[in-house]
This record gives C-alpha cells, sequence and structure tokens, in this order.
C-alpha cells in the first residue's frame, strides 16, 4: 500500500508513505530512526519515502514548515533568503538558505553575545530539530539579515524571536569563516558579532532553543577546551580569535 500526502493538518499514515510539500518551496526532511538520523530534501517533484511507521503529519492553515513534526519527523522550511556578498560585506545577491548552506556560498550573517551585568554569558542550547548543529551549546543568538533589511535592525528581530527578549547592541567586530557540518552544510558567513546586556529572565521560543543559562567566561572557556564537540563551530571560532575583545568591549561598554 502507498500513499501520497501533501503535507495538511491532520493526516495520519500508515504503511509504505511517501511525503511531499505541495508547495512551490522547497523543504528539509529530517527522519529519526534506529538506523540514525539523515536528512533529505524535498520539493514540488522530489519525495521522501519510508516503509512500517505510523506517521501523523501535522501543520497550521499557513502551512509554516519550520513547526511540522510527525514522531521522529520534521520538516524544514527553505524559502528563507540570505543576502549574498563579497569579501568586502558589498551585496552581490540573493540566494534560497538552503541553495547557499549547500553550495557554500559567503552570505551576511550576526551571532549576538548577550551578558548579564555580572559578566555572565547567556548561552542557549540549540533545539534538537535544527536542521545542522542540534543540541549543541552556542552563543545567545544567530541569525541572517534578510533582503532589505539592515544588519542593525536583524539582530534585535531575532533576538525577539528566539529568546523572547530585546536589549541595546553593540556591532564590535565583523570577520569571515567557513566551516563544513554535518548532513552536507557549508556554513560561510561574513559574520558581524554583537555584544549586549540583560539581566531578566529569557522567554525562549522552543523549536529554536532547547535551553538556555547564563555562564562566566572563565567557565567556558574550559568546558570548551575540554567537551568541544557540545558547541557551535561558530562560537568556538569568535571566541578563539575574540575572547579578549569581547569581554574588554562589554566594561567600555559598562563604565
Amino acid at each position: 500500500m502507498k500513499h501520497q500526502v501533501a503535507v495538511d493538518p491532520e493526516s495520519v499514515i500508515t504503511g509504505t508513505i511517501t511525503v511531499s510539500v505541495n508547495r512551490s518551496i522547497g523543504a528539509w526532511i529530517r527522519r529519526t530512526g534506529s538506523s540514525g538520523t539523515r536528512w533529505i530534501r524535498l520539493g514540488p517533484s522530489l519525495h521522501w519515502s519510508s516503509t512500517g511507521d505510523i506517521l501523523p503529519v501535522r501543520a497550521g492553515p499557513s502551512l509554516d514548515t519550520r513547526n511540522i513534526f510527525a514522531g521522529g519527523l520534521s520538516v524544514h522550511d527553505t524559502q528563507e533568503q540570505v543576502v549574498l556578498v563579497d569579501a568586502e560585506d558589498r551585496e552581490i545577491g540573493v540566494g534560497a538558505k538552503d541553495h547557499v548552506h549547500r553550495c557554500g556560498s559567503l552570505h551576511r550573517a550576526f551571532s549576538i553575545f548577550v551578558f548579564d551585568g555580572r559578566g555572565n554569558l547567556l548561552l542557549q542550547r540549540r533545539a534538537n530539530s535544527k536542521y545542522h548543529s542540534a543540541g549543541l551549546w552556542s552563543n545567545t543568538c544567530c541569525g541572517h539579515p534578510r533582503p532589505g533589511e539592515s544588519t542593525r535592525t536583524a539582530p534585535h528581530r531575532r533576538l525577539r524571536e528566539e529568546m523572547g527578549f530585546d536589549c541595546d547592541l553593540v556591532d564590535i567586530f565583523s570577520f569571515i569563516y567557513r566551516a563544513e557540518l554535518e548532513n552536507g552544510i557549508v556554513e560561510h558567513e561574513y559574520d558581524h558579532v554583537f555584544l549586549g546586556e540583560y539581566d531578566g529572565t529569557p522567554s525562549v521560543d522552543p523549536m529554536e532553543v532547547a535551553e538556555w543559562k547564563f555562564v562566566p567566561m572563565s567557565t567556558l572557556i574550559p568546558d570548551i577546551g575540554a567537551r568541544p564537540d557540545d558547541y557551535t563551530y561558530w562560537l568556538k571560532a569568535i571566541l578563539r580569535s575574540s575572547a579578549k575583545n569581547v569581554g574588554r568591549r562589554l566594561k567600555t561598554r559598562a563604565a
């Protein structure tokens, strides 16, 4: 028995299944089972098949594919666009985030480091449903400016979306890095690093953030050295090159 299913609000299917996205966008489907986890690209003409499972496929009326879960199955929307740049951060075009993260094109990004008044860094652990670096500890928040969105405005938007708060942010430096991650993902970013201060309690989006904590730098740096695989590549890259700079700028800003 074979079923073809557009991702509709309440569908339950058994037997041999094929799941497709009934939109003109692509998507990534994450399947976790006894054989491990794998990601497969979906699109209007691309399908993913499995056998023997009962998979309730659920989505809201707007079909926000970032929030679709079906047991061990999740679907990630690839419609988001990012800004392509040259080595001087000059905009040269736009591209689908999915495609850009597969081909390794240089694109604009930001990383936010928020400290409390005592100098502890707010870390987040990325949700297990994230399509790369899932479950790893990282800096407070990261993201990409949208086409037409300024690099100074985008971090505030993303901080509110992921962590449920906003604060003053200072752009302290930028750098370029390239990293080949799991699932064929290549992060090649012109990354703007922002610094902020916040003493409240985050209200995180559980689809993005599994948990959070404030950690003193004197504890974080040794722990990264002892357990590097628990942390995202970009967090380690930024701290290797700039831990003293981040701390110095924080003290200057607080003075």
